[in-house]
């Protein structure tokens, strides 16, 4: 028995011992504390119970092969494997526990959790309007909105609403529009009605006019519905700001997507410093995992322009919030020019001291002046107005933090809405 120990290959058994310590590395109850860059999911999950059985298998075979006196190519190759994985714990180990955090921020920006039960799981990249929810994945349509498929043809007698937004519009101000909407239009033309939601949680107006051009006019909506002012924040900060929002926004960090590439990023943190290396020096947008600084617009923002160049002086020009006032006359003159009713609505917020601020910044403020921004929009252009602002502002019962609102808020929206939309086809009626 002695004999046949010592002619047992000694580096078949190293490896086997490392191969061991990688199999114990790769356990999710080490590996989340010690070198997940992200929460686990049952997406990593899979993949770390995949890795144990390579390793683990090899542990394996490295014992059987024990017994021959000389290393193999199996041997070769498994160590060129666990070296490897060495290499991406090791980087994932230092990223976690020693990694200065602006080097973590720009060159290994995480990818969150993939969860299909909250909004931010849903959503994909687009080409055109950043980001939408993924199409036909929970109650999202096909087109990455809330709702069920509607048809481009609208039925005759068929008062078609469309709803343009953020979360204060996507969570629930369809719900809170629909009973009163139902309830009053024996008074009017219409014999039904039809709400079509276009909101979408983190949206500026930005997003919404592009999305109004590009999708919202070809249902061919009898009005259309601005609710907007949250996010249109603190866009005119920084050295080189630009009124297209590319200063602070790229493609959305958080985005669903099947393809290798994503499950690269997912997988490897070697991948994924590499591809964040290779795309800043290229001047190219981060795409999935990166933030505005890793941009071309974002790090011009961030360091101001070189060689004696200068940038767009047009914030300084037109003020704080002139995209947005932009974008609300651009929905406006593009709805009139497609005979569609364009109302403008006011953001009412929370007065309670501690719902008032968000993220260290002061919302409520921030609305009491792009609520200004709607009204002034509103009477020039003379689009409808409704003044939610004046009508729930103070109201704190009916909201959840700042400015989103209960189920019960949802509905003194809807009804403020509904009497506007059917005062305007009654008064038309007759």
């Amino acid at each position: 028995m002695t004999g046949r120990l010592r002619s047992l290959s000694r580096v078949n058994l190293v490896l086997a011992g490392m191969g061991a310590i990688a199999f114990a590395c790769l356990l999710p109850v080490l590996f989340h504390p010690l070198f997940s860059l992200e929460p686990i999911d049952a997406w990593m999950l899979g993949w770390l119970h995949r890795g144990q059985k390579i390793v683990g298998g090899g542990v394996v075979l490295m014992l059987l092969l024990a017994w021959r006196s000389r290393p193999g190519p199996l041997a070769a190759l498994y160590l060129g494997m666990l070296l490897l994985l060495g290499t991406e714990l090791g980087l994932r180990l230092w990223v976690k526990h020693a990694a200065d955090p602006s080097f973590v921020e720009l060159s290994m920006a995480p990818i969150p959790v993939m969860d299909e039960g909250s909004p931010e799981g849903t959503h994909a990249g687009h080409p055109f309007l950043q980001y939408t929810a993924q199409p036909h994945v929970g109650d999202y349509n096909y087109l990455g909105f809330k709702g069920a498929d509607h048809s481009h043809d609208k039925a005759a007698g068929t008062l078609r609403v469309a709803l343009l937004g953020a979360s204060t519009t996507e969570w629930g101000l369809d719900e809170g529009l629909r009973p009163f909407l139902n309830q009053g239009l024996e008074a009017t033309p219409f014999a039904r009605a039809e709400i079509l939601n276009f909101g979408l949680a983190g949206w500026t107006s930005t997003h919404s006019a592009a999305n109004f051009l590009l999708n919202v006019i070809d249902f061919s909506p009898d009005v259309v519905v601005v609710h907007h002012g949250w996010n249109d924040d603190e866009f005119e900060t920084g050295l080189c700001p630009r009124g297209d929002y590319a200063s602070r926004l790229v493609s959305h960090p958080v985005v669903q997507d099947e393809t290798a590439t994503v499950g690269l990023l997912r997988l490897s943190a070697i991948y994924r410093l590499a591809m964040v290396e290779i795309m800043l020096r290229q001047d190219a947008p981060m795409g999935c995992c990166g933030d505005a600084k890793a941009s071309l617009a974002g790090r011009l923002n961030d360091a101001g322009p070189t060689d004696g160049r200068s940038c767009s002086d047009v914030f300084a020009l037109k003020g704080e919030h002139w995209p947005l006032e932009r974008n609300l006359r651009s929905i406006v003159q593009l709805a009139r020019a497609n005979e569609i009713l364009p109302i403008i609505l006011t953001m009412p917020h929370s007065t309670d001291p501690t719902k008032a601020r968000r993220g260290g910044s002061d919302v409520a403020a921030h609305l009491d002046q792009t609520n200004e921004v709607n009204r002034k929009a509103s009477a020039e252009t003379g689009a409808l107005l409704v003044d939610l602002d004046a009508h729930m502002t103070g109201e704190n019962q009916l909201f959840t933090d700042v400015a989103h609102v209960s189920t019960t808020g949802n509905r003194v929206k809807g009804r403020h809405i509904a009497a506007a939309i059917l005062g305007h086809f009654a008064t038309a009626a007759d």
